[in-house]
């Protein structure tokens, strides 16, 4: 975004000006972030008075470079967040099995190395195992805690590629999703049991035995999109535990690619996407 100085006032006071939705904490951060520049060059100083007819601009933190035997790509990163593409089959935490080959403990070794042993990493959200996609991980408690408190405003979407194909070129799945005690997720109409769960999708190509459909989740249940495909009669490709017949390419066929959410500092409205594997980018129309 960029407009020209009109009168040579200090920085902050421009800011105001432009942005008056925004806090004076706001305004400072994105100095502090040398997200405004003066003239093609970053301003870090509320105090510094631009001449008239400068050209101002407002630009995002840039994306981070990630050394080629690092297992993930990192999407962009700064002070207060780090984004990353999950590989598949890889857990995004720890559990009792599995404590340390996990995307966290990757992306913490990562942080703690750049920072001298000082930065420290907090998980915003899950992705399956399984699951490929945009991994969104947070720097300091505060933009954990306004991320998860804004996360109603976060739009999810992701690709599926899924066995047969759906009765409706796009629709919605409702239910209340539950889990027994194989640990197995299972849909229910009952109300009084489980957690709602609303999920949308949309029909984009068609191959002899697949369909590649968008998914956008309203909710983030455990193995929802899974358990609604199956209920849908499309299991996710390779998904044995829902009832797929099909063999594995490798992975699920299943994988979040664009996230959409409000930077926890800046209110910059961001949006992250992570192509898709090469099984999925051969049906995505041209």
């Amino acid at each position: 975004m960029k407009w020209i100085v009109g009168k040579a006032v200090p920085l902050l006071d421009l800011l105001r000006e432009k942005f008056p939705d925004k806090s004076n904490t706001n305004l400072r951060q994105l100095l502090k972030h040398k997200a405004v520049l003066v003239d093609g060059k970053p301003e870090a100083h509320a105090d510094y008075v631009p001449a008239a007819g400068a050209t101002m601009e407002l630009r995002s933190s840039q994306p981070a470079t990630m050394p080629e035997n690092r297992p993930f790509k990192i999407l962009f990163e700064d002070d207060d967040i780090i984004a990353v593409i999950k590989p598949a089959n890889l857990l995004s935490i720890s559990t009792d099995q599995e404590k340390s080959r996990t995307l966290y403990a990757m992306v913490m070794a990562y942080v703690r190395e750049k920072s001298n042993n000082a930065g420290r990493i907090f998980i915003v959200h899950r992705l399956d195992r399984e699951v490929s996609g945009v991994m969104l991980l947070a720097k300091t408690p505060a933009a954990k805690e306004k991320l998860q408190a804004d996360w109603a405003s976060t739009e999810k979407l992701y690709y599926a590629l899924v066995e047969g194909r759906p009765p409706a070129a796009h629709g919605t799945i409702t239910s209340q999703l539950e889990e027994n005690d194989a640990m197995r997720v299972y849909s229910t109409s009952d109300p009084t049991v489980g957690r709602r769960a609303v999920t949308h999708y949309r029909l984009l190509a068609q191959a002899k035995d697949y369909s590649l459909l968008e998914i956008r989740i309203d909710t983030g249940r455990k193995h929802q999109i899974r358990v609604h495909l199956a209920d849908l009669g499309c299991p996710v490709a390779g998904d044995h535990r829902y009832g797929a017949r099909s063999a594995s390419f490798g992975q699920l066929g299943l994988h979040a690619w664009s996230l959409s959410f409000n930077h926890p500092v800046t209110g910059e409205r961001l949006t992250l996407t992570a192509p898709p594997p090469d099984f999925m980018q051969r049906l995505l129309p041209s």
